[in-house]
């Protein structure tokens, strides 16, 4: 179980020291109180396309989620950008879960980042909730397009970015993607973790190609 993280009030970023040591934790955020309230919008992040609210009605860990209203082309963006703090690699979690079936090239159509040079597409998995990740170098990690999965409880998704990639840049941010046509496709994020890994792990993940990592199903999910 990936270790919880407590956000001051006033909902900053967690950032590290100068330099981040490998398991450093960068930035978490699992839209637990008091920080956040249930049915206000997350302090952290900006909503595009409306209906997205923090939820009490489940949640991977804890008491919140993030809960996302179907609907087409809705994003959730970091607000600001996280001091990288000389992370040798970065690995990337989080929990995404959908209340319903959801039809081919629907889903999660995006899990972006941006290192100061504009958004980048990570990972897209749509018509289910797989689970799963990789190594991002720069190819976006695409996972199975099928329709008819149904409700998918919380299902953990990890990628690794090896400092390799993003070079000298000092920062990043985080944006993910949903899209649905139809009633009740609705979807939920929880527990956003960002960590400092060692670059040698982040290389031997590469030199395996990328293997996926196997997705770990959370508790189920409730309805609004």
């Amino acid at each position: 179980m990936r270790p919880r993280f407590t956000r001051p009030a006033v909902a900053a970023a967690m950032v590290a020291a100068a330099t981040a040591p490998a398991g450093a934790a960068l930035f978490a955020d699992s839209f637990e109180p008091p920080a956040e309230t249930a049915g206000n919008n997350p302090t952290l992040w900006d909503v595009s396309n409306g209906a997205i609210t923090v939820s009490s009605a489940a949640a991977s860990d804890g008491s919140n989620s993030l809960f996302v209203r179907d609907g087409p082309n809705r994003a959730v963006t970091l607000k600001s950008a996280v001091d990288l703090a000389g992370a040798p690699g970065l690995e990337i979690s989080f929990d995404f879960a959908q209340l319903s079936s959801t039809e081919t090239g629907e889903g999660l159509i995006g899990f972006d980042i941006d290192f100061g040079g504009g958004f980048e597409t990570v990972l897209v998995d749509q018509g289910g909730a797989d689970g799963g990740g990789g190594t991002y170098t720069g190819a976006a990690l695409t996972l199975s397009d099928a329709n008819g999965a149904g409700a998918v409880g919380f299902t953990s998704y990890s990628i690794t970015i090896p400092q390799s990639y993003y070079g000298d840049a000092s920062t990043f941010r985080l944006r993910f993607r949903t899209n649905s046509s139809a009633g009740s496709e609705d979807f939920q994020l929880d527990n956003i973790v960002v960590t400092a890994v060692p670059e040698p792990a982040a290389g031997l993940l590469v030199g395996l190609g990328g293997a996926c990592l196997l997705a770990r199903p959370k508790k189920g999910l409730s309805r609004r």
